[in-house]
């Protein structure tokens, strides 16, 4: 318990330096804070100039610190794409706004923001498709119809398929960074995992909700074992413990069509003919 309410107090005292108007005072606090080792990074912005790259950073440890160092990094190499939610319907967001503002105001930065909202999309591909990098957090949605159950942590969690359709759409490499936390100091060490590639081909039996779903489970199966024993610093933490293990009953109709789906799916990815 000491642990959480510690790191709510570092929490608190960060927001105060987002607060601040002063970009090179943000980004002095930023780099005073950070810890990683970023080599492996930027020699995948400059070998894979042309094509796309989707980053997924989940809300956990200092995760906006995260963005703002992978941004300063990438937008000197190729453009950036922040997608976020519109402050309107997350509220919370309004930090992030002032964050963005104060640090890369004007075109000159090569810096694009967007909403999650659909008719951003188009512009989210368009980038990615002329070799962007696309700034996401996957573990966030707005309407629970538009997500698919997952497990996580041990439970069930709903995630939207948006980050794997993306790139599978724009042919980018999807790559998870966990802003991980050093224990003493409470500094940000981030954690890359290995890149999601998209398909190698769209044709024949090839469903691509089913590659998205995957893609998805993959990338937070990757996430789960970054974080490791930090779950506490995971920003949903308490909603997602509070979830039963157990999954809700289901009646013996919808039973059958699941087993009738997951049958069909199984044998897509053996290669046998679906029957119809």
């Amino acid at each position: 318990m000491a642990l959480f309410y510690r790191w709510y107090l570092v929490k608190l005292l960060f927001a105060r330096v987002l607060r601040s108007p002063n970009r090179n005072y943000i980004l002095r606090c930023v780099s005073c804070l950070d810890r990683t080792d970023y080599r492996g990074f930027d020699e995948q912005l400059r070998t894979s100039v042309g094509r796309g790259i989707v980053l997924a950073i989940p809300h956990h440890g200092h995760y906006i610190a995260a963005v703002i160092s992978l941004v300063e990094r990438a937008r000197l190499i190729r453009p950036v794409v922040i997608m976020y939610g519109d402050p309107a319907f997350h509220p919370s967001n309004q930090l992030f706004v002032g964050v963005c503002g104060a640090l890369w105001p004007a075109p000159r930065y090569n810096v694009e923001f967007v909403h999650t909202g659909k008719r951003d999309l188009r512009r989210c591909l368009d980038s990615l498709r002329r070799g962007s990098v696309l700034i996401t957090l996957p573990d966030a949605y707005l309407d629970r119809s538009d997500t698919l159950e997952f497990r996580f942590l041990g439970r069930p969690i709903d995630l939207m398929l948006g980050t794997a359709s993306l790139a599978r759409r724009s042919g980018a490499v999807v790559q998870p960074v966990v802003a991980g936390v050093c224990e003493r100091s409470g500094q940000m060490c981030c954690r890359f995992t290995n890149p999601i590639e998209p398909p190698a081909q769209n044709g024949g039996d090839f469903d691509p909700l089913v590659f998205d779903y995957r893609s998805t489970m993959r990338m937070f199966s990757m996430i789960e074992t970054e974080m490791g024993r930090q779950a506490i610093y995971w920003q949903y933490v308490r909603q997602h413990f509070l979830r039963p293990v157990a999954n809700e009953p289901v009646s013996a109709a919808e039973l059958v069509r699941a087993t009738d789906s997951l049958m069909a799916l199984n044998r897509r990815s053996l290669g046998a003919p679906v029957q119809n």
